[in-house]
């Protein structure tokens, strides 16, 4: 989860251990410890979360952490890449994907265009696509 600094500067100081990926500071009168999910074992911690501050604040940022329900709002500048008129295509051959991939790929494209995350392209230039494989959770 990355914090921002107007949330930090509320904290006061805040002691970070990035070996034992911990973060510590005081809440009133209770010292609060939060670990990382992949904090390393055998960290014997008590930790102390009055009001449990973690709840409090994935409330209160529950709209950036919810899944996303449509296109961003529309902006003054949205983004564009201006070309010269006339200006073709740059001739690139596509990416070629093992089967898996491919359906994966368009899974992902179909139900972002369902859920009106993504629209339909009418560029005549294609994105890179990229899937990166998860480490396996054992």
């Amino acid at each position: 989860m990355v914090l921002g600094c107007h949330w930090l500067r509320t904290l006061g100081p805040v002691l970070w251990d990035f070996e034992r990926q911990s973060m510590s500071f005081w809440c009133v009168d209770h010292r609060v410890q939060w670990l990382g999910l992949d904090a390393p074992t055998g960290i014997h911690v008590r930790t102390l979360d009055p009001g449990n501050l973690l709840q409090l604040l994935l409330a209160e940022f529950a709209d950036i952490i919810a899944t996303p329900q449509g296109l961003p709002p529309a902006r003054a500048s949205d983004h564009r890449i201006h070309l010269l008129l006339g200006t073709p295509p740059v001739a690139v051959c596509p990416y070629r994907y093992p089967q898996l991939l491919k359906d994966e790929i368009e899974k992902q494209c179909a139900d972002m265009l369902r859920q009106g995350i993504i629209r339909p392209s009418t560029s005549p230039f294609s994105p890179p696509v990229l899937l990166v494989r998860k480490k396996d959770i054992t």
